[in-house]
């Protein structure tokens, strides 16, 4: 992911960008849209940007059963439909939260100072925590599609959303 500094740095890329789309395609126009061109780029852009597709169709994210579209990972091969069903949104979201903060978080010993207990996370009160808990809850969650669906839970139980629209909050 990009790290941009100022506005004026954004501007510069842009432009440059654009002088060199104009020199191979008939374009008038390049617009910069999103979070860059209003100002509002953070480290978690990419992660908040999912809250629509959340809110619409977070339940397809990832599940077990037949693919609902082309557009998904299947990992398994049974014939009876009981595989692990993982959309692309669902794999970029996962990576994005990862790649983002994996590095900067001991997630594990948040979680433990603040006496949240693993296997009761969605007892967890998520609109009091703050961001290093938000973060260690979205880490566990990414963590645990290896080896519990607890993952699958927080899409259908609507617990990833909030989290993810804290992460939004607090930032």
């Amino acid at each position: 992911m990009a790290s941009f500094n100022t506005r004026e740095r954004i501007e510069e890329i842009a432009r440059k960008y654009g002088e060199l789309v104009k020199e191979e395609l008939d374009v008038k126009n390049i617009y910069l849209y999103g979070s860059y061109a209003k100002g509002t780029y953070t480290s978690d852009s990419e992660i908040v940007k999912h809250i629509p597709s959340l809110e619409d169709h977070g339940h397809l994210y990832m599940y077990y059963g037949i693919p609902y579209s082309e557009e998904c990972y299947v990992y398994g091969d049974d014939e009876e439909g009981n595989n692990l069903i993982v959309s692309y949104e669902c794999d970029d979201l996962c990576r994005t939260i990862a790649d983002e903060f994996q590095y900067d978080y001991e997630w594990l010993d948040i979680l433990h100072n603040n006496q949240i207990i693993l296997e009761k996370i969605f007892d967890v009160d998520v609109e009091t925590q703050d961001f290093a808990v938000i973060v260690s809850l979205l880490l566990y969650l990414v963590e645990s599609v290896t080896f519990e669906d607890k993952f699958i839970d927080a899409l259908n139980n609507g617990y990833l959303i909030r989290l993810v629209k804290r992460l939004q909050y607090l930032n």
